[in-house]
């Protein structure tokens, strides 16, 4: 049994180029010791072989990232599970750096990124070599990275530092299987917007902590598939929901 199992979900076919980047990523992982459970309600699939101790599912069904995680945990058995987005690319050491710091401290946890613009720490990335250097910011596209892959796929390993938030966005996410078990499911009125919020809430109130990991580094696009998935007027009531759920204004 693998110690842990990535989960990663892939929904639109324009996505499909930023899957195969996230594919890339993890075969290119320094830790072995994982599996991967590729979930997907789009059409087309990998563009190459996948690596054999990996499996794939496609489903029409499971048409959220909710749908897709619920089902790749009831099918599968490890210690830790990852939530991977389809439009992120893991650099060398990020995998193994984050299994040894959530067995560390049982939580839930996020690499350093450059999409979390809430914090000066995510506000100067670069990615470099030699002369050169490329700003890594939030919401970029492929074609802005075109030619940095290999730069951001051996981003270099940081010293540790577990930063506490509040709530994550569970874009590149690891937790022990047993901090699943006891939060519970993704709240299904939240399939569009907010589980991962609501997810790190519910955890806080059973004393399940939440952090970045600042010393491994991951890219992502940033919510390359939201807007396309589900209409304004779903993304709001979820967000109402959300809201009404625990008191916002």
């Amino acid at each position: 049994m693998p110690k842990v199992t990535v989960i990663l979900t892939h929904h639109l076919d324009s996505v499909r180029p930023y899957l195969d980047l996230a594919i890339q990523g993890l075969v290119n992982q320094e830790f072995k010791d994982f599996n991967v459970l590729l979930v997907s309600d789009a059409e087309s699939k990998p563009r190459d072989a996948l690596p054999p101790s990996w499996r794939s599912h496609w489903d029409g069904s499971l048409d959220t990232s909710a749908k897709k995680v619920k089902w790749a945990l009831q099918n599968s058995d490890s210690e830790f599970v990852v939530q991977h987005s389809d439009d992120v690319i893991m650099s060398w050491a990020a995998l193994g750096e984050l299994a040894a710091a959530c067995e560390a401290l049982p939580s839930i946890m996020n690499p350093f990124s450059n999409s979390d613009c809430r914090s000066l720490y995510y506000s100067n990335i670069f990615a470099t070599r030699k002369d050169e250097s490329k700003h890594l910011i939030h919401d970029m596209s492929i074609e802005d990275v075109k030619g940095w892959e290999s730069e951001i796929l051996n981003f270099p390993l940081g010293r540790r530092v577990l930063f506490p938030v509040q709530t994550l966005s569970f874009f590149c996410t690891i937790m022990p299987r047993h901090v699943w078990n006891r939060v519970g499911d993704l709240d299904p009125e939240l399939e569009y917007r907010h589980n991962d919020q609501d997810f790190c809430l519910r955890a806080a109130q059973i004393g399940i902590p939440s952090a970045v990991n600042l010393a491994p580094f991951v890219f992502h696009f940033g919510s390359k598939t939201l807007n396309e998935c589900a209409p304004e007027d779903i993304r709001a009531k979820a967000s109402h929901h959300f809201r009404a759920k625990w008191g916002i204004q």
